[in-house]
C-alpha cells in the first residue's frame, strides 16, 4: 500500500506539468483539425482528483494508477516512475530555473533527474528573470559541492546560496536536501552549470 501512495504522490506532484501537456496538445489539434477528442484528457483529470480523496480502496486505486500510468505513457508523460525508497542509490536530483526563495513543494515540482551523481554533473537551463536551482540529497558525498562552473568552465560557486530543506515523500522519512540557490535574477537561454562533488 505504501508503495502504490509513493508512486501515486509522485504522478501528483506532477499534476501542473501534466495538464499543461494534455491542454496543449488538445489546443493544438484544435487548431490543426478543428476539432478535438476530450475524453482522455477528462479520464486523466479524473483520476487525479480521485486520487486525492479518501474513498478509494487498494484494488481501486490500483487499478486506476495502471489506467492513469498507461494513458501518461501513451501521451508520452510519464514513462517510470522513480523509486523514492532508495533514494541514497538512485538519488532523485531537482534542478531549473524560478523566483528566488521557492519553498520545498516548489522546489519538488523543477526538472527532476536520476543520473548518478558521483564527482559531477552538468544542466542546461534556459530562464527569463528567474534564478537557477540545484538540489541533491545531502547523504551524497561529502555533503556540501567543491564546484560550480558555467558555460565558459569559470567558477560560479561564491554566487549561489547554500541551504538545507526537508523534502516530503509520500510513504518514506523525509530527506534532507541540499539546494543551491544562484543569487541574481538572470537571462539565459541554453546556459549550462557544471555541478562538482
Amino acid at each position: 500500500m505504501a508503495l502504490l501512495d509513493t508512486k501515486i504522490a509522485y504522478i501528483l506532484t506532477k499534476e501542473s506539468d501534466i495538464n499543461n501537456a494534455i491542454y496543449t496538445r488538445f489546443y493544438t489539434k484544435l487548431q490543426i483539425d478543428g476539432e478535438a477528442v476530450t475524453r482522455y484528457m477528462s479520464v486523466i483529470k479524473m483520476i487525479l482528483d480521485l486520487f486525492k480523496t479518501d474513498i478509494l480502496g487498494y484494488n481501486l486505486k490500483l487499478e486506476l494508477y495502471k489506467k492513469l500510468l498507461h494513458l501518461l505513457r501513451s501521451f508520452g508523460l510519464i514513462f517510470r516512475i522513480p523509486d523514492l525508497s532508495t533514494t541514497d542509490d538512485n538519488p532523485i536530483l531537482y534542478w531549473g530555473a524560478g523566483d528566488p526563495g521557492l519553498n520545498v513543494a516548489n522546489l519538488q515540482m523543477l526538472t527532476t533527474s536520476q543520473l548518478e551523481f558521483t564527482t559531477q554533473l552538468s544542466f542546461t537551463y534556459t530562464l527569463t528573470e528567474q534564478v537557477y536551482y540545484f538540489c541533491y540529497p545531502q547523504s551524497i558525498g561529502d555533503g556540501t559541492l567543491d564546484s560550480i562552473l558555467d558555460n565558459n568552465g569559470f567558477e560560479t560557486l561564491p554566487g549561489w546560496t547554500l541551504r538545507t530543506e526537508s523534502f516530503v515523500f509520500a510513504g518514506v522519512a523525509n530527506i534532507t536536501y541540499n539546494v543551491y540557490e544562484f543569487n541574481n535574477i538572470t537571462t539565459q537561454t541554453s546556459f549550462t552549470n557544471t555541478f562538482i562533488l
